[in-house]
């Protein structure tokens, strides 16, 4: 073979792929994908093959037409809630959402009601605002893992998970021997698990120990995402579903960063520091709703009947809205809610995030903030279980404190909490990380919180991590050790598809 087909040979994957990487992918998504491409021959075209788009847009559409089909054939939220409002009827109403909520003289909270709705609900067709919820923030993983365990015990119709680590530790156990007993009684059981973090991560895998049991005593269960590489050869398997949810009997629900598995997994010496949503009210029927949507994704099986959405009331003062985020979904729709939020903030805000890899439209929305003279504090663990995203979210820190964001490290645990608290008003929580990948790749599920009371339960939770922080002092910063540096710097080349 001569040295020119050599060459081109090996050039042409690198040929082939730089359009198809221009025209796919945001400028800096592209550009570190592209630095791969050429700095690693072959193995980087492989890489890209294999993390890239390819065998994306396929799936991306069906989940799309799903969700549309579920939306539309299945109910108006707001009408089957009953007694509970939304801001799409209160408008076709003539009345204004404003003197509905129930601080009606907070200028502010309107601001961001109106804000949000906007991004979520008019532009992309998204989930309304519903009041009329009661929520329970849960600090404490076990107290938590007990409610789950104990409203599965109290199942009548049907109990439905979704998580993307079902760990067969004591915890994962505790929830398989609850769910064994509901199927007995009669109830239905169904769970969704991510196979990559269900059946990879988890130590044994799910699939391989619980799940076999949970079928032979009547649980349905299916992982979601599967990983084939044989059938699927150019499929993107680091798209993974990073939800946490459970509903049951369509009348409660749990969300926020809760995985199963027990406080000290993967962390020799350590344990997660987790915050979960208990709900009840008219937003339970959006959470049921995303259930639905992946299970028949999943299964084929359409969820709709009045066993799966029994009629709501409303039954406490929080305006609720669920955001779920996906490749399916308007691709930037966290990523505008968090900087619609960090740009109308008055006064603090706080954002709690195992992992911090931001956007360039992020971090400048944080530097913004806090240059107008907002306090802005940004809590991370000290340390993560993902070490590379970690030396990239650190490459940030000198400008973000040089603007004056605080940046506070958790060194109890692994902070594992994902949440933001905006001027004791509005707050958000649930599975999104502070990255792209959250932003942009996962299927993600958030809740928006509204109200004064419910955001001062959030921010509440976060004074006790701030409690057990260190704050990062800038000029100590700047003169950590150079290697420290490079290694930082370098990942952040990598930053965009981290």
């Amino acid at each position: 073979m001569s040295r020119a087909l050599q060459r081109l040979l090996f050039a042409l994957p690198k040929l082939l792929l730089v359009p198809w990487v221009a025209r796919r992918h945001r400028p800096r998504i592209a550009l570190a994908w592209l630095a791969v491409i050429h700095g690693l021959p072959w193995i980087g075209p492989l890489l890209y093959l294999l993390l890239g788009d390819f065998g994306l847009r396929r799936s991306v559409r069906r989940h799309a037409r799903i969700r549309k089909e579920l939306e539309e054939g299945d109910r108006d939220l707001a009408r089957e809630a009953d007694g509970a409002g939304d801001i799409d009827r209160a408008r076709e109403s003539g009345e204004d959402p404003g003197r509905r909520d129930p601080d009606p003289d907070d200028s502010g909270l309107r601001e961001m009601i109106r804000l949000t709705e906007g991004i979520t609900t008019r532009r992309f067709g998204g989930l309304p605002i519903l009041a009329g919820n009661r929520v329970e923030l849960v600090i404490d993983t076990d107290d938590a893992v007990d409610r789950l365990v104990a409203a599965i015990d109290g199942a009548e119709r049907h109990v439905h998970l979704l998580f993307f680590i079902i760990n067969p530790d004591e915890v994962g156990r505790r929830v398989a021997d609850a769910l064994v007993r509901a199927a007995r009684r009669g109830a239905r059981c169904r769970v969704l698990a991510d196979e990559y973090g269900s059946g990879r991560v988890a130590e044994p895998s799910f699939f391989d120990s619980l799940a076999p049991e949970l079928r032979r005593a009547g649980v349905e269960v299916h992982g979601i995402l599967p990983i084939r590489l044989v059938r699927h050869p150019l499929a993107r398997f680091d798209v993974r579903n990073h939800r946490k949810l459970a509903v049951v009997d369509g009348a409660l629900a749990f969300a926020g960063s809760l995985n199963l598995h027990a406080g000290g997994f993967a962390l020799p010496g350590g344990t997660w520091r987790q915050l979960t949503a208990i709900l009840d009210g008219p937003a339970v029927h959006q959470l049921q709703l995303l259930f639905a949507e992946d299970w028949y994704f999943t299964t084929g099986e359409l969820l709709d009947d009045e066993d799966v959405f029994p009629p709501c009331a409303a039954v406490g003062d929080v305006w609720v809205q669920t955001v779920p985020g996906g490749p399916s979904y308007e691709s930037d729709l966290m990523e505008l809610l968090v900087i619609g939020a960090l740009n109308g903030a008055r006064e603090r805000v706080v954002i709690t995030t195992p992992y911090f890899v931001p956007t360039d439209a992020a971090t400048i929305a944080l530097r913004l903030a806090a240059l107008r003279g907002v306090q802005v504090q940004l809590l991370v663990p000290a340390a993560s279980d993902q070490w590379a995203a970690d030396w990239a979210g650190r490459s940030f820190f000198g400008e973000l404190m040089s603007a004056g964001v605080e940046i506070w490290c958790h060194r109890r645990g692994l902070l594992h909490t994902k949440a933001v608290s905006v001027d004791d008003r509005f707050s958000l929580l649930g599975s999104t990380n502070f990255d792209s990948r959250s932003f942009y790749i996962n299927y993600e599920l958030n809740l928006v919180l509204y109200g004064t009371r419910v955001t001062a339960d959030v921010r509440a939770c976060q004074e006790q991590y701030l409690a057990e922080a260190t704050r990062i002092d800038l000029e100590a910063w700047r003169h950590r050790p150079q290697w420290r540096q490079l290694a930082e710097h370098s990942a952040k080349l990598l930053s965009p598809i981290l």
